[in-house]
């Protein structure tokens, strides 16, 4: 997954330095849930790369049709006849004896489409390894929804990151909200007729939106960084609607005459409140997916990827169940609210498992219990792991009711007396029953933990294991750092270095560097972090 911070645009979802989760059908489905359809036209090499990125999806239930647009390239042709041969009956070639253009190839793949779902996706563009399956899980889980994208990554000739959605286009008329890569209901392509197959020189996917608009469908963009969109040398050759201003502005003027006025439908929040959240919850798993398993597995629930010592340690645990103890690691963070700090590591984390699932971005919160309890069947897990997840606490007696030969366990840092008297390690004592074993930080909190009635044979303490030689002082050249910063030598240092949230106080720090500032002239004080009150600490300097 790409950082939005320092994005390589080198490392691709096919990048032999990607990690990846082992994501393999333990059976063929009878009947797929999803159909992806991609247009074929000439293609070549690069669609070796467009083909890892589908059959290394974490969702395995799918057809795939490869609709051939009247390809007339031998190699082209010898690569499609290649996948023709493979031992794989969820992938079909489909014929057109001419070239069509996009639309029509996709209107051919839709009519051919077993699931209720069609998927689109073009020949030389990749996707994250769980595109496919947060988009189906959206769909399923938002019934407003009726088709669905990810945020876009440019790369090839032209790299950029575009974080265009459909929640926030409103003015549809003037810009082109989207891409032709996306999840939508079968039902909701056949009502409107699907593609304008007269359009062929780019944009047709602008007009099917409108389309959509028109009988009251839009659609959701979940806020990830999933698909990348390859910029060739002769894209703008290909597509002139796009790249020829003129052309552009006589497409749009069609548009406008064409679907004006216009009300697009609106999607509420995927999470709205409500009071009783689980009122009407389900326990019906709409599909499988159970994929082969040659390791043990482990689920990991988090709040979030937010920067922070506690998440510092996740990363470390993660590292150590897959490097030391051979495992493979799906990592869930289950809180609903945050702001854009909230997420900031989670490229980090992504080094190390593709397997990730932010749930806010993508379900409606009543299906949390679900989607965990299809997570632990799909993957075949045999242990989850909890840690400072406040949903997870709360869902572990249905996960166990459900998941009876799963252990379960949970990991707290400190107690924290402002929150439930107690934080975490209180709630951890609220769900003793439903946990096998509960690890500390420090033998202070087991101590806390037995004293206000935890089982002694079920806490143990288990240190985070910071590797002090990291940082020993004589790794260090202090005359060069003090140097580097502009720092006098017989300057005092204060050093200041957290997640820079309330919950450290950075408003309390500010002042209290203040005051000390006004009676010792010679003191530095540096900041090291980041976080949501970055910007309140910046304005409190410069002021």
């Amino acid at each position: 997954m790409i950082d939005p911070q320092n994005p390589n645009y080198l490392n691709t979802p096919v990048h032999a330095n990607r990690r990846r989760f082992q994501y393999q059908a333990d059976n063929a489905p009878n009947t797929p849930v999803v159909t992806i359809i991609t247009p074929y036209y000439n293609t070549g090499e690069v669609f070796h790369e467009t083909a890892d990125c589908v059959r290394n999806q974490s969702l395995q239930d799918w057809e795939w049709l490869i609709i051939n647009d009247g390809s007339n390239d031998p190699e082209a042709l010898a690569i499609l006849d290649h996948y023709a041969k493979l031992a794989d009956p969820r992938i079909r070639i489909i014929h057109q004896i001419s070239n069509q253009g996009p639309g029509a190839a996709r209107n051919k793949g839709s009519l051919h489409a077993q699931s209720q779902f069609l998927f689109f996706i073009d020949s030389d563009d990749l996707i994250e390894a769980t595109l496919l399956e947060k988009c189906l899980w959206c769909l399923l889980s938002n019934p407003q929804v009726s088709f669905v994208n990810s945020y876009t990554v440019g790369f090839g000739a032209k790299e950029f990151l575009w974080e265009s959605r459909f929640g926030e286009c409103m003015n549809c008329l003037t810009n082109n909200p989207s891409n032709p890569n996306f999840m939508i209901r079968k039902i909701v392509y056949q009502v409107v007729d699907g593609y304008d197959i007269e359009i062929r020189a780019g944009m047709e996917d602008w007009d099917f939106w409108l389309r959509c608009a028109t009988k009251g469908y839009w659609g959701y963009t979940i806020p990830e960084y999933l698909f990348w969109y390859r910029r060739r040398q002769n894209h703008e050759q290909r597509w002139s609607n796009q790249s020829d201003p003129n052309k552009f502005e006589q497409f749009r003027d069609r548009l406008r005459i064409k679907y004006s006025p216009l009300v697009l439908p609106e999607i509420s929040n995927l999470n709205s409140a409500s009071l009783a959240i689980y009122s009407d919850q389900s326990l019906f798993l709409p599909f499988d997916n159970p994929l082969k398993k040659n390791k043990k597995r482990v689920l990991l629930l988090v709040p979030w990827f937010a920067l922070g010592g506690a998440e510092k340690f996740n990363l470390d645990l993660i590292g150590q169940l897959i490097d030391r103890h051979n495992c493979e690691v799906t990592i869930v963070a289950t809180r609903t609210d945050g702001d854009a700090w909230s997420n900031i590591w989670l490229p980090i984390f992504a080094k190390l498992s593709s397997d990730i699932f932010i749930l806010k971005h993508f379900l409606n919160r009543t299906d949390f219990p679900r989607f965990l309890h299809y997570l632990i069947r799909s993957r075949k897990i045999d242990s989850v792991i909890v840690t400072h997840s406040e949903i997870g606490y709360q869902l572990l007696p249905y996960l166990r009711a459900q998941c009876p030969h799963v252990s379960f366990i949970d990991y707290v840092h400190t107690e924290l007396p402002e929150w439930m008297n107690g934080g975490f390690p209180r709630l951890s004592l609220m769900y003793q029953q439903q946990l096998d074993l509960t690890l500390t930080t420090s033998n202070h909190l087991k101590n806390w933990l037995i004293a206000r009635g935890g089982n002694p044979k079920k806490i143990e303490t288990c240190y985070i294991n910071i590797d002090a030689n990291n940082w020993n002082p004589e790794l260090f050249n202090h005359t060069a750092i003090r140097a580097e910063l502009g720092i006098a030598q017989n300057t005092t240092v204060i050093l200041y270095a957290c997640r820079l949230a309330a919950q450290k106080r950075p408003q309390m720090f500010a002042k209290v560097m203040r005051t000390l500032k006004k009676d010792h002239l010679n003191v530095v004080c540096l900041v090291a972090g980041d976080g949501p009150e970055r910007g309140f600490l910046e304005k409190y300097i410069q002021q």
